[in-house]
């Protein structure tokens, strides 16, 4: 590559950036809500663009090419910020043991009403919260629906057991929603029973 033609392609590549630069940073804030990173994630794109033309590394296409750096930049943001998550406690927090078996008493009773919620329902919530599958695996194993409409699902699942289970027993929650505990009533018909 000579230096004119260089200086031609980053040229070229300024004003497509300048063109684009709206659409780039749309694409961008439709992945990431924080404005300012996604100003900054939009930098990023145009120095490995910038970058990757020194290297010569030309495109045809200047506008696909970069929605393609936009797309692994973003990525690459996810990857990071997954990588830098604090680890997981060496030891689990104190919880006392009769927190723990009222806990495992509800988990209990939970999974008989669990099963009383309709088939599309429960299947999507067993997938999703008792077996932890991802809800893109769920979505194909459905019949290629949309991950929009198992989480839909899962959604209305979830209303649903805490229907039924605020139907036969008292929840106690913390001021932050948390639950602390639980009580069964004696009337309802539920299985729940200590």
């Amino acid at each position: 590559m000579t230096v004119e033609s260089a200086a031609e392609q980053e040229a070229a590549l300024t004003a497509a950036y300048k063109q684009l630069r709206r659409g780039l940073l749309a694409a961008i804030r439709y992945r990431v809500r924080d404005p300012q990173l996604a100003e900054d994630l939009l930098q990023d794109v145009f120095v490995k663009a910038v970058r990757s033309m020194r290297e010569g590394h030309a495109p045809g296409n200047l506008a696909a090419w970069l929605h393609q750096v936009v797309r692994t930049t973003v990525i690459d943001h996810y990857r990071t910020r997954q990588l830098e998550q604090e680890p997981l406690l060496e030891e689990p927090p104190d919880i006392e043991l009769e927190d723990l078996s009222s806990f495992q008493s509800l988990a209990l009773c939970m999974q008989p009403l669990v099963h009383t919620l309709p088939p599309r329902y429960r299947d999507a919530l067993l997938a999703a919260d008792f077996r932890n599958e991802p809800l893109a695996a769920i979505a194909e194993a459905n019949g290629n629906l949309t991950v929009s409409a198992i989480k839909s699902r899962v959604g209305r699942a979830r209303a649903m057991l805490r229907e039924r289970l605020s139907s036969c027993c008292d929840l106690e929650r913390a001021t932050d929603g948390r639950l602390e505990g639980f009580q069964t009533r004696e009337t309802g018909g539920c299985a729940c029973r200590k």
